[in-house]
């Protein structure tokens, strides 16, 4: 399946790093320090920007270069990443979220699933928090406008450890203390946000495409062509999320081959990337249109395991009249949980509307 151009893969520094063992800077355990009155803890304060980090007294600290600030590394298996840079009061943390999402989350990439996202405070700073999953760990990123700098703090650790450690890293979040000087001007709202017609509507003309999303669910655009609507965990039932991408089918010649031949590639990379993957029939399925007839696609039900957890993932291929995109949703939840949320997305689907692309 050929994906837009701007969805082709990228692993940065932050990434390589899991794998990689680090290069640590000359002189880079000057700046951390042993506290007394913190518990088992070391004081580490960046010598150029001046943020503060309390952290486990046997982690090891290793200064880098751009983008990635410093990390930190844990005999218990988890590593952090902080990147930072000069604050943009143009974007909104939600803006900054999805940037970081274009370069990670997908297809071919670290995370495979966005299992959360939404607004918190971090040390008393407003911050934008998401948890990710993929390539065998979880992963929780923390976007906040730290003083002058505009800052992301990465968690990452194996699935194994991961619930156990992930409280080191609270602790350590509780501690941080932004760096000292003038702030930059306040934040500005979603300038760059997809149009929304009101409280739960999403309709994006750029994508072509208009849909209604239950009420508390988070809105995310990793991609200018893909948007993800996450559950957020206290409406219970699990982890699930559901997203829409546009894509450009590598099957021409009509409708039905472009939206037969990405739901082909859709089972080829599940057989790929999960095991125990069993797909049912794929059976057709109508939109209506803003203008014109409604659209006629396909959509396919698929069964498999991810970390030993059971999953269900519906996958519903619309063709675009006129050209060889295919609008794909997909909605992703652990089995057991995945009838409890589907009224909801079964109201999101009917409320799914094609709409002309605006150009």
């Amino acid at each position: 399946m050929k994906t837009f151009p701007d969805l082709r893969t990228i692993l940065t520094a932050a990434f390589l790093a899991i794998a990689v063992p680090p290069v640590a800077v000359a002189g880079s355990m000057a700046n951390a320090q042993s506290t007394v009155g913190v518990g088992a803890a070391q004081v580490y304060v960046h010598p150029q920007k001046g943020f503060e980090l309390t952290v486990p007294a046997d982690a090891e600290i290793i200064e880098r270069e751009a983008p990635v600030d410093v990390s930190v590394r844990s005999r218990e298996g988890w590593v952090m990443h902080v990147q930072s840079g000069p604050a943009s009061p143009n974007s909104t943390l939600e803006a900054m979220a999805a940037k970081l999402e274009s370069l990670y989350l997908g297809a071919n990439r670290p995370w495979s699933l966005k299992l959360y996202g939404g607004r918190t405070t971090i040390a008393g700073i407003a911050a934008y928090e998401s948890l990710y999953e993929g390539s065998g760990s979880k992963t929780r990123a923390v976007i906040m406008r730290a003083g002058n700098l505009d800052m992301a703090i990465l968690f990452i650790a194996p699935e194994r450890v991961f619930s156990e450690t992930q409280g080191v890293f609270d602790l350590m979040m509780a501690r941080f203390k932004p760096p000292q000087g003038p702030s930059a001007p306040a934040m500005a709202e979603s300038a760059n946000a997809p149009v929304r017609g009101g409280p739960g509507l999403f309709d994006d003309g750029a994508m072509g495409i208009s849909i209604s999303y239950p009420a508390g669910w988070q809105v995310s655009q990793p991609a200018p062509h893909m948007v993800v609507f996450s559950m957020p965990p206290e409406h219970g039932g699990g982890p699930a999320n559901a997203s829409i991408q546009n894509v450009a089918s590598s099957f021409s010649g009509s409708d039905t081959a472009a939206v037969e031949g990405v739901l082909q590639e859709i089972m080829a990379q599940l057989a790929y990337s999960v095991s125990d993957v069993h797909h049912s029939e794929a059976h057709p399925i109508r939109l209506a249109r803003a203008e014109g007839p409604p659209a006629e696609g396909r959509q396919l039900v698929s069964d498999y395991t991810r970390f030993e957890t059971p999953f269900r993932q519906w996958s519903i291929a619309m063709p675009r009249a006129g050209s060889d995109t295919v609008h794909v949703f997909t909605f992703v939840a652990p089995r057991e949980s995945f009838d409890i949320v589907r009224p909801e997305i079964e109201s999101m689907v009917q409320s799914w509307t094609l709409t002309p692309v605006a150009r």
